[in-house]
């Protein structure tokens, strides 16, 4: 599994924000690998600190519940790469539309401009920068390999049905290279405020100040939604989609900062129910962390990685990449906004290692070590991310998780449409047939009167008066019950 982290990039010396870069959480290889107990010089007493926290395990009461949303204004399908290792979604900017990875952790929205020479650009969607009296100024955002880099223009913005007129975007001429393989040709940024630049904002806050939604916030479902369904999660905008969650929203305050991440404490670290920080308690992990849509794994400090590791048995570490014994049944859990998010050893856990490996017998863990900024904040990406259903408020600066539902399916508009139709066509069809048949009733009960009256005429004329009344009934059955199969159609 692939892993990425933001650095710290520069945005035209007004901020910074988080930028992705591929990292590999590598296998370690023979004889580099040293125990992560002797590294951290673990007491054997240590795991006497036993927490009396919740046991909950997310999604694992939801796992076999079938839900189904349609797809509508405020409402948008992720899409992701052939990797799952991003989330990227179609946005409309002018008259054209061009996909845009999903990130929480970057600034600001900015595009492929028409003029970019960069590797990156090639084969990729751009964008040809508006006229002359729409451009403002000029953007410049660092990353570890290369700057994206351009001029800012105003442009109407469509994300989920949803307009933000003359919206700031950067068009950007120079693009980094890390960005060359993946399918996406810019960037949605959805920092928690407008603090990182002076004349780009979030598209969130605009929507509400144009009054095009009510409330300033949007939510995300990463990941695992059915195997009919063309995408790979939701982005939900202005409002919340009740029937993808359960139970309470737990909401935890955004730390303010210059840099605008989505920043919020983590107050307890569990594996099982050995408390590896504590709320309330003396303890010398970080515990400050960042939602980020772009990260595709957990990040902690490295000092953080290394205690965390230390409570599984015989694990390894390189340095950065940590191996655990495949056959780990612990759990890891993250307390925030006073509930338990707990991840199983199958989200945790990733490749094995070869049987022609000094390590066979271990697996590669989804949790990686790298001190990212300066703070040594920890990062929770798409691993966390695809365990909950969370909500970013803009207005209350609050995140809020739930415990989300599994096995999503989602229909479009069209198709909830045309079912909607099929099923009044049904309906008037079985009207129909009961007028037809009531009819077909009276008419036979006319039928027979006549039959009656008749008979001394002879039975012929009974007969054929009976066929001729009883013909039509018939009829509508043939086409009562013919419907027509309609198929329905988420880097930091």
């Amino acid at each position: 599994m692939r892993l990425y982290h933001k650095a710290s990039a520069v945005l035209a010396c007004l901020g910074t924000a988080l930028a992705f870069e591929p990292l590999v959480p590598g296998f370690i290889k023979n004889n580099h690998g040293e125990s992560v107990a002797k590294l951290t010089e673990i007491s054997s007493s240590r795991s006497a600190a036993v927490s009396l926290k919740e046991q909950t395990v997310l999604g694992a009461s939801n796992s076999s519940s079938d839900v189904t949303v349609t797809l509508g204004t405020g409402i948008q399908l992720l899409e992701t790469d052939s990797e799952q290792n991003s989330f990227f979604l179609n946005v409309t900017v002018g008259d054209e539309s061009v996909p845009l990875l999903l990130d929480t952790g970057s600034p600001y929205l900015w595009v492929y401009a028409s003029d970019c020479e960069s590797d990156a650009c090639e084969n990729k969607t751009t964008l040809s920068l508006p006229s002359d009296d729409k451009t403002t100024s000029t953007f410049s955002l660092a990353y570890t390999s290369g700057t994206a880099s351009g001029k800012i223009a105003t442009e109407d913005v469509t994300v989920a049905g949803l307009t933000a007129e003359d919206f700031n975007i950067g068009y950007a001429s120079t693009v980094p290279s890390i960005f060359e393989n993946y399918p996406f040709s810019g960037v949605l940024g959805l920092p928690s405020d407008n603090s990182s630049s002076a004349s780009l904002e979030n598209v969130i806050t605009a929507l509400r100040q144009q009054g095009s939604i009510s409330e300033s916030t949007f939510s995300l479902i990463l990941g695992n939604l059915t195997v009919e369904t063309a995408g790979a999660g939701l982005l939900i905008i202005g409002q919340d989609l009740e029937e993808l969650y359960s139970g309470d929203f737990y909401t935890v305050d955004v730390i303010q900062n210059s840099a605008s991440y989505w920043k919020i404490q983590v107050d307890g670290l569990f594996v099982d129910d050995d408390a590896v920080k504590a709320k309330n308690a003396s303890s010398k992990l970080s515990g400050n962390a960042i939602l980020d849509s772009g990260t595709t794994g957990i990040i902690l400090s490295l000092a953080d990685a290394q205690y965390l590791h230390s409570y599984f048995d015989n694990s390894i570490s390189d340095g950065n990449s940590f191996a655990i014994l495949c056959n780990s049944t612990k759990e890891i859990s993250f307390e925030i906004g006073g509930h338990n998010w707990t991840l199983t050893s199958s989200d945790y856990l990733g490749s094995a290692y070869s049987s022609e490996s000094d390590y066979y017998g271990y697996c590669i863990s989804n949790i990686q070590g790298l001190d990212v900024t300066s703070e040594k904040l920890w990062i929770l990406g798409g691993l966390f991310l695809k365990k909950v259903y969370s909500r970013f408020d803009y207005g209350n600066q609050q995140v809020g998780l739930a415990e989300r539902y599994y096995n999503i399916n989602v229909v479009s508009e069209s198709t909830t449409a045309a079912a909607a139709a099929q099923a009044s066509t049904a309906t008037q069809t079985t009207s129909t047939l009961q007028t037809i048949t009531t009819s077909t009733k009276s008419s036979s009960s006319s039928s027979s009167s006549v039959s009656s009256s008749s008979s001394t005429n002879g039975n012929s004329t009974t007969s054929s008066t009976q066929a001729q009344n009883s013909a039509p009934s018939t009829q509508p059955f043939r086409y009562a019950f013919v419907l027509i199969p309609v198929i329905a159609l988420i880097l930091i």
